[in-house]
């Protein structure tokens, strides 16, 4: 169910028990929506792209500028990208020259390596991950670095 009360009644019960929720964001009208919560303090901007998805956007270059430009007008905006059904790693490195702050790979997205094999594992998505980012100049985010950019208070001590 995604409708705004709904939405506002999980916001509310994530906030409560201090969970920082990621939006994914479907298409342009979630973007707006996104925009209300944030305003209403029941979300922080930590937004995902996700495209590729049945009955949703297509996970393509056109659509990565188009959503990357509207999530970026909100301020302190973390945006990423989540791909459904990834064939191949073209639009992560596409999300990567686009500025992404976060990108996304694991077999909940798809099981196809960079070399085109299948994964035995999902470290081996990751791993390719990595040596993507590597090699694009980029580096990765450590754990504090991370939670400082997703607004994560420290951890605390049990």
């Amino acid at each position: 169910i995604n409708t705004l009360p709904e939405i506002r009644y999980w916001a509310k019960r994530m906030a409560e028990e201090e969970i920082i929720p990621e939006m994914e964001i479907f298409d342009l009208s979630m973007v707006d929506t996104a925009k209300r919560l944030i305003a209403e303090n029941l979300a922080k901007p930590v937004m995902a792209l996700a495209l590729g998805f049945e009955n949703a956007l297509q996970a393509n270059r056109h659509n990565i500028d188009l959503m990357f430009a509207e999530m970026r007008t909100i301020p302190g905006s973390v945006v990423g990208l989540c791909q459904h059904d990834m064939k191949n790693f073209d639009l992560f490195r596409y999300a990567l020259e686009k500025g992404a702050d976060v990108v996304r790979v694991g077999f909940e997205d798809g099981y196809t390596r960079d070399d085109g094999t299948t994964a035995a594992t999902n470290l081996d998505l990751v791993n390719d991950g990595i040596r993507i980012i590597r090699e694009m100049g980029f580096e990765l985010a450590t754990p504090a670095q991370a939670r400082e950019m997703l607004g994560i208070p420290k951890e605390r001590n049990a």
